[in-house]
This record gives C-alpha cells, structure tokens and sequence, in this order.
C-alpha cells in the first residue's frame, strides 16, 4: 500500500469533518506509525518534544476513531488505514451487487451480477458470493506490532494461482493469531468467503463442513424469497442430504473452493496432533490433502503450536504448500511494544528484549508482573545470572515438556545442560540412544520451536534452557 494513499484518505476524511487538512506534524505521526518510528524518533525528525508528539497523536487517534467507528491508536493506525484505502479502490463492483437481504450484519450475502474474472484461476465457471464472513470465533483484536515481512509474505502467496495450504506455526503467545486478525482487516475484500474455526472447541470435519455449507448457501429466513438467485445444484433440501453423505458433502465442499475465492482458517491446530479421536485427526488430514492436491481457487490456513509431519512430507512433492515459521517480533516493534507499556529508559528495554527474544507474550507477563509487584524496577532480574520466568511461563514449558517422549527429553535437557551448541554426533555420544532416536528427536524438538539449527549445530531456546537448568 503507498504511503500516499494512506496520508490522503486521511487528509480527506479529517477535511470532510473540520473543514481543515492535516498539519504538518500530523502528517508525520501518520508517516512515523507507518514506518514503525517511535514518538521520540519523529519528534527529533520534527524539532520537536517526544511528549508534544504524544500528545497530537492522541488527538488525531481520537479524531479518526470518531470518524471511522472504531478504536485506533498508533498500533494499529497503518492496518486500519490500509483497509479503508483498499476498500473504496478495489470494491468497484458494489454497484452490481444484488443484496439478498436487507439485515446488514455478517451474515448478509451478496451474489455477482457483473463481471467476476479478477477473483478467478478458471474464468469458466461464475463467481456466486461476496464478502461472506464466518468470523465469530475470532478474538478481539489486541494492539499489533510489527510483522510486516510476515504480512507481506503472506499476501504475496494469496497471489499465487498454485498455492492452497499455508502452515503458520510458532511458540504459544508468538502471536499467530494477532497476526491473522490483522492480515484479515487488509485482505477481506479479495476473498468472497471468510471463516475462522478455532479447533479447541473440538470440532468435528464434518460439522465444521456443514457449517461452512449453511454459511454459504444461506438456508435462512429470506432463501425461499430469493432462491432464483441461487444456482440449481444448491437447493436447500440438498443440505438435508449433505449431511448423510459425507463424500457428496465433500464433493460440495470442493465445489465451494472452486467456484469461490475462499479462505478457510484453522486455529489451534496442533490439537490434531494430540487428539485421542485418531479417526477426527486422520479426516483432518485427508482433507489437507485434498485441498493441497485438487486444483482450484481458495485456501486453507492452519495455525498451530508445532510444525505438521504430514504436511511437510506433501510440500515436498506439491508445490501448493507453503510454511512459515512466526519468531518474536523485530527489534524496532519489541521496542514499540515496551515503550506503550511505560518503559521509558533504552537500557532496560534493551536487555528485557535481548532476554525474552522479543516473544511478545513473554514481555507483557514480565511488565505486568514488575508494575504490579515492584514498581516496574526491573534491576532484580537484569543485574542477576538466571532469567526471571513467571508462573505463567513455567506452567506453559511444563505442559509443553511433558507431552514429550522421554528420549525426546534427554535430548533436550543435554543441549540444556551444555555451555555450547552441540552437532548431532556430539549429541549422539552423550547418550544412550540409537541414531535413528537422535535424529527423529531433533527433528520433533524443531518442530515444536524447542531448538534451532545454525550451521552444523543444535541450539536451544535459551528460555527454555533456563527452565531445565533452574
């Protein structure tokens, strides 16, 4: 999104209310957040104090909530900006809309009378939704950090007509979800269906599938009203039918992805890993299977805690698959983070962010902690050799290492153990374990985000080998 646009819609909605455009040092508030500047780097830009900054930053961020209905602060000013740009310039289609209700809330669906090509890999068959959004599980937004490689990257794959399944996968509290929500807010108008699934309500594939087929089909009040709108193939006795024939559901399903431009997202997907019901996880994964295999226009976007086996093996022979590995956010943003917090002085927030690896969750426990208990005096934990975890924390590395085999284990607490990173035949040598054993186990530890290989060398998350080292 340029720069530009961003600063003009800006300029035209503040003219439109105050009969005034944008000042000067407006303009550089806008510029500073979306360049990722702190308060005190734009007022040095400027000739100005960090506090005067401040101080007409808050001004215009409650300004534009007033004028746009929602809340905006210089976290969160360049998504919702970049939204609104995108919205008026790529929505040219309203006019052609059909609405086929008049309830104005999520679950309104609109069907194409115009031309939908731009929204299609194969022109031949015609687009029958729009802006359907299934997204009541979603968490409410947070304040946002950062993450534009990742954002970025992740919209330059949903331009690529060959890719259909995407693995986010990082550490609890790395910010997965968060990065979605935003993602979300910039991509919503280039997708006809949107849903969200959060697996930790032990969904079921097939209830999952029934709800996406009542989504789109809207077997509601107003169907019968307007069922001419609607294709033959998708007549609401047919749901009745779905729902006793898993593979004609299916079918349906994979007609939905081909017709549609839709993005399905699953959270939490690591569960399917851990289920019980093997039968739920080997239909999950069926189901990826499929939709990496079959050519069409939508994708799938799982996030989990840990990396899929599975889904690993079938990038290796389709190209469809793409993973993106989510690690603490930049320094500039961990910076960001801490300053919003109160932090005020560049040598703490220096050594808070070299300490917890910009694991955006991870900081926010510790300033809590330190601004309830001890008055944000964080020399207790920087002047001393062993880092500071919370209860939080703790409790969160235990369940984590107890879902480990115990040969899984001894590697991991002898990488711990160790003053150096070690190879895999040093490894091999501490322990009685076969090759095969130390191979796989290194492997199911990278994985989970527990170790990371630099070179020919194995290293562990330095938190966590403070936690097996306390």
């Amino acid at each position: 999104m340029i720069l530009q646009d961003v600063l003009k819609f800006a300029e035209d909605l503040v003219f439109k209310e105050t009969g005034e455009g944008l000042n000067n040092l407006q303009k550089a508030v806008i510029k500073g957040a979306y360049n990722g500047k702190t308060y005190n780097d734009i007022g040095q830009d400027n000739n100005c104090s960090a506090g005067h900054v401040s101080d007409t930053a808050y001004k215009l961020w409650k300004l534009l909530s007033n004028l746009l209905d929602e809340n905006i602060d210089k976290s969160n000013i360049t998504s919702v900006l970049e939204r609104y740009v995108f919205s008026n310039t790529s929505c040219i289609e309203q006019t052609n809309l059909i609405k086929i209700n008049n309830n104005q809330s999520s679950d309104t669906i609109q069907i194409f009378k115009g031309d939908s090509s731009r929204y299609k890999k194969n022109n031949s068959t015609p687009l029958y939704l729009s802006n359907k959004y299934n997204l009541k599980e979603l968490p409410k937004a947070s304040s946002f950090y950062g993450r534009n490689q990742e954002l970025t990257q992740l919209q330059e794959w949903f331009k690529e007509e060959n890719i259909n399944l995407i693995l986010l996968y990082g550490l609890k509290g790395i910010g997965k979800t968060s990065l979605i929500i935003e993602l979300i807010n910039i991509i919503k108008n280039q997708f006809n269906f949107i849903a969200y699934f959060d697996l930790k309500f032990n969904y079921s594939l097939e209830k999952i599938e029934k709800r996406i087929l009542e989504l789109c089909l809207s077997v509601e009040q107003n169907f019968e009203e307007n069922i001419e709108l609607f294709p033959p193939s998708f007549l609401p006795d047919q749901i009745k039918e779905l729902s006793l024939e898993p593979t004609e559901r299916r079918t349906k399903i994979i007609e939905l992805l081909r017709e549609n431009r839709c993005l399905i997202i699953f959270d939490h997907a690591q569960i399917l890993l851990e289920q019980e019901n093997k039968q739920n996880s080997q239909d999950f994964k069926l189901f990826f299977q499929q939709v990496a295999q079959l050519d069409h226009q939508s994708y799938l976007l799982l996030l989990s805690r840990e990396n899929f086996p599975d889904i690993v093996d079938l990038s290796l022979n389709y190209s469809s698959i793409q993973l993106l590995k989510l690690q603490g956010l930049d320094h500039l943003s961990a910076t960001q983070l801490l300053e919003e917090k109160g932090l005020k002085y560049p040598d703490t927030i220096e050594k808070l962010i070299n300490l917890y690896q910009c694991h955006p969750a991870w900081l926010k426990q510790i300033i809590n902690v330190f601004e309830k208990l001890l008055n944000s005096d964080y020399s207790l934990i920087l002047n001393r050799e062993q880092i500071f975890l919370t209860d939080l924390m703790k409790q969160e590395f235990k369940i984590i290492l107890d879902k480990l085999s115990p040969s899984d284990q001894q590697i991991l607490i002898t990488l711990a153990n160790s003053e150096q990173n070690l190879t895999v035949l040093e490894i091999f040598k501490q322990l009685s374990l076969s090759v095969d054993e130390v191979i796989n186990g290194l492997q199911r530890l990278g994985d989970r985000c527990l170790i990371e290989k630099i070179d020919n060398y194995f290293q562990i998350n330095k938190i966590i080998k403070n936690y097996l080292t306390i």
